[in-house]
């Protein structure tokens, strides 16, 4: 993927430099964003908090006034051409636009926010020979019809009142959000240099998709994100198998069939389990994934979209809401049944009609919803995916500590040699064996 390639080549020698195009790309952020690092009274007001991120791209905010909306920000990159052949036809050409679009998505699964590319306005080229006229290495870009304005409408301010007056406001726009230029660089980091790299890639682009949908297309974007979530489950899961129970009762028909040939229990079982071959889980993947990985957050109150808790699952109900979620899933793709009209709710201050028909507010012991609204399972999914992203980071910080211990060593006792032989050397690197689920025991590891 050339997002990847970008990423992991932007940390090579400055001699490549020289080879590359320069370019600079605009993007609309559905909110506010700015650098939480900078120590000042209003931010608004300071030109250092514009600059959010500064490598592997530069990212910066270009909207005068700061809080202007959608808020304009700056993409700057640098790569190279890049020529591929297929069959008898070759072609040389710089990836700039595919890399642009993945960068806005990933920002958008890292950041929960709705980031599109705008347009293309700067392309500089390197200077191939000496009498190469300046003029034409700053290529001048048309961009005015070229424009994509991709956003999320501004919603309205509603006012909560009684007799005596005005109660509450609820603003149903995006807060600001801080952005930690070091924190943000080491999850780009951690995703690029993960064994699941492309399908967080994938997985950000239906991520993104989704976010695109979110206010005016809610089926299409309730299957977008349970894709997002299937794309990384499947690689991450990818050996997953369940406990011999589940099995044996996917398979009891063949279980009882065998028993009444006259098979031992053991024997039924085996056969029952190997019935199983060649059976994805899919469901129990989707399901692991999101349990596994969903943070304490999700059942707080959400600062991006504002539902009502009456309307969220409860904690003790995450596992069968997340069945219920992928049997709509394939409802709606195997029978072409819509999703309820009420997944719509929370997304702004209006609800369509046809949702309160799905309400169920007469019995306590259910779901007021027969699935939860699409802002809901949006949390989720983000939640989910971010800490399994931050996970791999912190594996990685791990992982790097321990070798730099390894190294400071001269010597290892005979007892130690099982845990050394996890670390491969090479001549001028350090690597270790997928850093993402390994668990260096450090501890067990200290001079006695």
């Amino acid at each position: 993927m050339y997002v990847l390639d970008f990423l992991k080549s932007s940390d090579s020698d400055a001699s490549q430099a020289t080879k590359c195009v320069s370019f600079e790309y605009r993007l609309l952020c559905s909110g506010e964003l700015y650098n939480s690092n900078i120590m000042t009274a209003d931010w608004r007001n300071s030109d250092i908090t514009r600059l959010l991120l500064d490598g592997p791209f530069i990212l910066t905010v270009c909207s005068h006034p700061f809080d202007d909306y959608p808020q304009e920000l700056s993409l700057r990159f640098q790569t190279a051409m890049v020529t591929e052949t297929k069959g008898g036809i070759t072609q040389s050409f710089t990836p700039d636009e595919e890399i642009a679009n993945d960068i806005a998505s990933i920002l958008s699964l890292l950041l929960r926010r709705l980031i599109t590319v705008a347009t293309k306005v700067r392309e500089i080229h390197p200077r191939w020979y000496e009498q190469e006229p300046d003029w034409y290495l700053d290529i001048s870009i048309d961009f005015v019809n070229r424009i994509n304005r991709i956003y999320w409408a501004r919603k309205p301010a509603s006012f909560v009142y009684d007799a005596k007056g005005i109660l509450d406001m609820i603003d149903y726009n995006p807060p600001p959000l801080g952005i930690d230029p070091q924190e943000l660089r080491r999850l780009f980091d951690a995703l690029v240099s993960s064994h699941h790299a492309e399908s967080l890639v994938l997985a950000s682009r239906l991520y993104a998709q989704a976010m695109r949908q979110i206010e005016h297309e809610q089926d299409l974007a309730y299957q977008s994100l349970i894709s997002c979530v299937e794309t990384i489950a499947n690689k991450a899961l990818r050996g997953y198998r369940p406990e011999e129970a589940k099995m044996i009762g996917t398979k009891r028909k063949v279980c009882e069939m065998a028993a009444k040939f006259g098979l031992e229990q053991e024997q039924c079982r085996a056969l029952a389990i190997e019935a199983c071959s060649g059976i994805p889980w899919a469901t129990e993947k989707f399901t692991k994934f999101l349990v596994d990985n969903a943070g304490s957050d999700l059942w707080e109150k959400d600062d991006l979209f504002q539902v009502n808790l009456l309307f969220c699952p409860k904690q003790r109900e995450l596992v069968s809401v997340i069945h219920k979620i992928y049997a709509a899933r394939s409802g709606a793709t195997h029978r072409g049944r819509p999703y309820p009209p009420s997944i719509a709710i929370g997304i702004g201050p209006t609800v369509p009609f046809n949702a309160l028909f799905d309400l169920n507010l007469e019995l306590s012991n259910t779901s007021v919803t027969p699935i939860p609204p699409i802002v809901w399972f949006e949390r989720l999914v983000s939640s989910a995916v971010n800490n399994f992203v931050r996970k791999i980071a912190t594996n990685q910080i791990q992982a790097t500590g321990f070798l730099r211990e390894f190294l400071g060593r001269k010597s290892w006792p005979a007892d130690r040699r099982r845990a050394s032989t996890s670390v491969q050397i090479w001549p001028s690197r350090v690597r270790v064996p997928n850093p993402e689920v390994y668990q260096p025991p450090v501890a067990a590891l200290r001079d006695p």
